[in-house]
């Protein structure tokens, strides 16, 4: 009985096979690159367009009426800036803050053994995570029953527990 050995490719065969894989690698970067860059230069082309020129035509990758008028507003309205700078960081430190101590202290009172609501509290927290309450409910909660609207407490309180941070901190 005869052995059938499968037949060994020639040395052209894997330069070619290399040199395909290489281009269709390349490609799929090169779209990826492209789709990560477009977007940010329609952004610096809308910031050298005019207002009318953006309502009229709309955002292309070209400013179709140019203008640095953006750029003029930023640098003799600075106070704006700075001032916006300073509610991010305010929102960063106290929001931070705010959530480690109250879900270490929830972390905690779940990690103890003795804890009689341990089980159920934590099957809470779980589900939480699985099953979002939504946009528009969460938009009524904040601004019809908290009315938190206009306030520096809207950027602050939402985000203020993460079931899955809970559930890390606790074990």
């Amino acid at each position: 009985m005869a052995t059938v050995l499968p037949r060994a490719h020639s040395g052209r065969y894997y330069v070619i096979m290399g040199f395909l894989g290489r281009l269709l690698l390349n490609l799929v970067l090169l779209s990826f690159s492209l789709a990560c860059l477009v977007p940010f230069l329609v952004v610096i082309s809308a910031s050298l367009t005019t207002e009318e020129a953006l309502g009229k035509y709309g955002y292309t990758l070209f400013p179709k009426e140019f203008s640095l008028r953006a750029y003029q507003m930023i640098f003799t309205q600075s106070n704006l800036i700075l001032r916006s700078y300073g509610v991010s960081a305010l929102v960063t430190v106290v929001g931070s803050s705010l959530s480690m101590l109250i879900m270490s202290l929830m972390a905690y009172a779940l990690s103890r053994r003795t804890f009689k609501l341990r089980q159920g509290i934590a099957f809470y927290i779980f589900f939480t995570m699985l099953f979002s309450g939504g946009l528009v409910p969460s938009y009524i909660l904040i601004t019809q029953y908290l009315h938190l609207k206009d306030t520096i407490w809207v950027l602050i309180l939402p985000g203020l527990v993460s079931g899955w941070y809970v559930l890390v901190l606790r074990t």
